[in-house]
């Protein structure tokens, strides 16, 4: 995996985090605080594991989606308390009107998805491996971006399909034999069962 989509992850995190305003209400100032140390728990487990983003990605998009969400539940969260607020001093309807539609429990999901923004950020840093670089290490992510069994039948049976009309002469080239030996060695059910890792 390249720096660039490391920081790429990382950068978006950030961002998310970022977007929320810092002087809002004190509800909207926690979120922030939240993904702000979302945002640097993913940062500092990047910097020790740099492969954990593709072997994190589902939790590391999910995290960006989250993030993503805050914002605009943000902007619902303070126009529901200005809502509260604007009745309790009894305003009159056209001014609580003029406020829109407004999700009045945004300020329960507001904190409910920041809260789960640390927790999904913790999740994504116990993953990361220090030992990232050594030889098992790499030798396992290796193994794991091999092709799966049905494409390598794919390959060796397009092989196949690529030399039948040069096999099916009496005398066929040797490429042509070679080709087609080579597509049983790939064939899965001639490989070797790999082992779990």
């Amino acid at each position: 995996m390249s720096t660039l989509i490391d920081d790429r992850a990382v950068q978006y995190i950030r961002r998310g985090a970022e977007r929320l305003p810092a002087d809002g209400p004190p509800i909207v100032g926690d979120a922030r605080q939240r993904a702000m140390d979302a945002a640097e728990t993913v940062a500092a487990a990047v910097a020790v594991d740099p492969t954990l983003p593709e072997h994190q990605r589902r939790n590391l998009d999910l995290l960006v989606e989250l993030m993503r969400q805050l914002t605009p539940l943000a902007r619902q969260a303070g126009l529901a308390l200005e809502r509260e607020r604007l009745v309790a001093a009894g305003a009159p309807a056209q001014e609580i009107a003029r406020l829109g539609l407004i999700n009045q429990i945004a300020p329960e999901e507001l904190d409910a998805l920041s809260l789960r923004c640390p927790a999904l950020a913790v999740e994504i840093a116990a993953a990361a491996m220090p030992d990232w670089n050594t030889p098992q290490r790499i030798r396992e992510r290796s193994e794991q971006r091999l092709p799966a069994d049905w494409e390598l039948q794919e390959i060796a049976d397009q092989l196949r399909r690529a030399v039948t009309a040069s096999l099916d002469l009496p005398y066929p080239a040797a490429e042509a034999v070679r080709l087609a030996a080579l597509a049983d060695q790939i064939s899965p059910t001639a490989c070797p069962p790999r082992e779990e890792t």
